[in-house]
């Protein structure tokens, strides 16, 4: 991406980060915490302190969002805005107009996507398999009877302790 470009930006992170500031700055009464000596009935605390979570995950997600941005705007005065951080290639200006803070192309971060969705998918019970010990000694200890237990890693030095 040409210099040119990359500068055509700055305005663009440069208004979202304005944005930003104001929104942290009216978010403040939301976060407070609530008081206990306030009287209010035991439904209306709870709705209160979920409205304050809430109102701080919120929060969280703009300061990580301007610090992206500082990010951002930091790539463009090195020249490296633009380029995804996986592969190098140029990432998409349309994608650049609708994420400035962008890092990665989109077929890096589908890519990554579907790798993420491959490790977070549920594990099939066809694979799973079940192990089953043969022991009296170690059923009985589940009921509080003597456990069976291993001296010098050897399984045939079976002892009775408790």
């Amino acid at each position: 991406m040409d210099l040119s470009t990359q500068d055509s930006f700055r305005s663009v992170i440069d208004l979202r980060l304005a944005e930003i500031e104001v929104e942290l700055n009216t978010a403040g009464d939301s976060t407070e915490p609530i008081a206990p000596d306030v009287s209010v009935g035991r439904l209306s605390r709870f709705d209160s302190m979920q409205m304050q979570q809430m109102a701080l995950a919120g929060k969280r997600r703009l300061e990580e969002q301007r610090a992206r941005l500082h990010e951002a705007r930091r790539r463009i005065d090195s020249g490296t805005f633009g380029r995804c951080l996986r592969c190098g290639n140029d990432i998409a200006v349309e994608r650049l107009q609708h994420q400035p803070d962008a890092t990665t192309c989109m077929p890096c971060l589908n890519a990554l996507t579907a790798n993420k969705r491959r490790w977070n998918a549920p594990r099939s019970t066809s694979r799973t398999r079940t192990l089953t010990i043969n022991a009296p000694g170690i059923a009985a200890g589940l009921s509080g009877a003597p456990v069976a237990s291993i001296r010098n890693g050897n399984a045939g030095g079976v002892r009775a302790s408790r």
